[in-house]
């Protein structure tokens, strides 16, 4: 059995039982907790409260100009964890390369769930931040980070959803929406 164990620093293996024949154990980690999702506002410092639900109720999925890159995106949550979820995970944000005769979806690099409820910003945008994604290695230098990114949510009257900004490193990527929820 895979069981959940917050406070666990890393996997410990426990023989539960074992027989001639069968032997079995138990994993304690805390990569096998949900995480739950974080509360989908934004307060600014005038205490307008800024709901992000109507965002949250869709699956976003996007391509990015010229590329085969998509990003799948679930604000204030995680993507179901099922066969069309490329990230096979807990993932907020997900990035994969979709191509090939089939459209299949290869390549995916999950960057992580929201750790935080959304802030406003000097500007009156929105950031939400997706962090703790796939752990990233540099060939040259042999640098690790973990792969995160950023929303912004910017007011406009119309829905435009987001769009991929130039990555800021092969750990941060950067997204723009304009959308009413942010107004």
């Amino acid at each position: 059995d895979i069981k959940c164990n917050k406070s666990s620093t890393s996997p410990t293996v426990k023989l539960m039982s074992k027989s001639v024949m069968k032997h079995s154990f138990e994993l304690l980690t805390t990569m096998a907790c949900l995480v739950p999702p974080v509360q989908c506002t934004a307060e600014d410092k005038d205490g307008d409260v800024f709901s992000l639900a109507m965002l949250g109720g869709i699956e976003w999925e996007i391509g990015v100009e010229d590329t085969t890159q998509k990003y799948a995106i679930k604000v204030c949550g995680s993507l179901p964890m099922n066969s069309d979820n490329p990230c096979q995970g807990q993932a907020g944000v997900c990035t994969y390369s979709e191509g090939g005769v089939e459209g299949k979806k290869t390549n995916p690099i999950n960057l992580g769930l929201m750790s935080q409820k959304p802030q406003i910003n000097d500007d009156h945008s929105i950031s939400m931040m997706y962090e703790k994604g796939d752990t990233y290695t540099d060939p040259v230098t042999n640098e690790t980070c973990r792969r995160s990114a950023e929303i912004t949510l910017i007011c406009d009257d119309q829905e435009k959803g987001p769009r991929a900004q130039k990555l800021a490193g092969p750990c941060r990527h950067s997204l723009v929406w304009e959308t009413p929820a942010a107004c």
